[in-house]
């Protein structure tokens, strides 16, 4: 069990991207890509909608698990929710850089042995960015995650081991 959940931290590392910033916003980048815009707009929309009203049936059908072992399906749901406390200030699918689609092209070993790998090839990059207000002040978070187009449709694939 300890072996599995530091393979989905390291997973995670490598493929869920997150950053925080205090009192600082990142720039955005252009939503140019292969799916058309209304279809994007939809999966934001729905996904964001989702978020807010902590709907994880909804949430768990952007992801596509078949492979995945459990456990790292488990930690990405987890991931994937806004943290305590913290509000939801914009979601948002946006073009990866080249560095972002080379990281989610590689296959990275885990500490079980094995290595994990997209088993579909992400074209676009799904950004959460989350505030926090307290006593310390104010604190933004940034989550990413990919995005690859299924069957016509938008999904949130995630990884499986390498052959």
């Amino acid at each position: 069990m300890k072996s599995a959940l530091l393979a989905s931290f390291a997973l995670a590392a490598a493929l869920l991207t997150s950053s925080c910033d205090k009192g600082a916003d990142a720039g955005k980048s252009s939503s140019s890509g292969s799916a058309a815009p209304q279809s994007e707009a939809a999966f934001v929309s729905a996904y964001r909608k989702a978020l807010e009203t902590s709907d994880t049936k909804t949430l768990d059908s952007f992801y596509v698990n078949d492979g995945t072992p459990e456990e790292i399906v488990e930690f990405f749901k987890m991931m994937r929710d806004v943290p305590p406390g913290a509000t939801l200030v914009d979601v948002t699918l946006e073009t990866p850089t080249a560095d972002e689609l080379a990281n989610f092209d590689t296959a990275t070993p885990m500490p079980d042995g094995k290595s994990y790998k997209l088993a579909i090839k992400p074209t676009k990059k799904l950004v959460v960015k989350t505030k926090t207000e307290g006593a310390d002040g104010k604190s933004t978070s940034t989550a990413t995650m990919p995005v690859a187009e299924k069957d016509g449709k938008l999904i949130i694939p995630l990884p499986v081991p390498a052959a």
